[in-house]
């Protein structure tokens, strides 16, 4: 769980971005906000895991 505050500083976006991104997250179910903190769903995560094998297979292609 974090608060707008951690998210803003370690995505290094200002307040404005930050705002439109939590609810563009939140909006296809990849936050939840849970009192004043945001979690991941388990959507969210899934989001995570196939991002992160796209860009493994990338780095493999380009790299060949």
């Amino acid at each position: 769980q974090k608060t707008k505050t951690s998210i803003m500083y370690n995505a290094n976006l200002n307040y404005s971005q930050l705002k439109s991104q939590i609810q563009n997250l939140v909006s296809q179910g990849l936050l939840e906000k849970n009192l004043n903190k945001y979690t991941t769903t388990t959507k969210g995560y899934r989001f995570l895991e196939l991002f992160a094998q796209l860009n493994d297979l990338l780095q493999e292609l380009s790299s060949k």
